[in-house]
């Protein structure tokens, strides 16, 4: 379930936070989750360290928010 992955995505930081598709993963938990803002955050995080799938993730979800409104 996407709590336990949170769960140990995070462990997996505490060891080694550089690693930065992490932060894409994070995202995608939290984003399941409901979580949108939890989820952008680790998106904007992994962007700000040039991680392509975070970069896309992120830019789908702020487009999906803007066709909804």
């Amino acid at each position: 379930d996407f709590e336990n992955s949170i769960n140990n995505l995070v462990i997996a930081l505490e060891k080694n936070n550089s690693n930065y598709k992490v932060y894409n993963l994070l995202g995608l938990s939290y984003y399941y989750l409901g979580d949108n803002k939890k989820a952008l955050y680790n998106w904007e995080i992994g962007m700000k360290n040039n991680d392509l799938d975070s970069k896309k993730n992120y830019q789908w979800l702020i487009y999906k928010n803007e066709i909804k409104n």
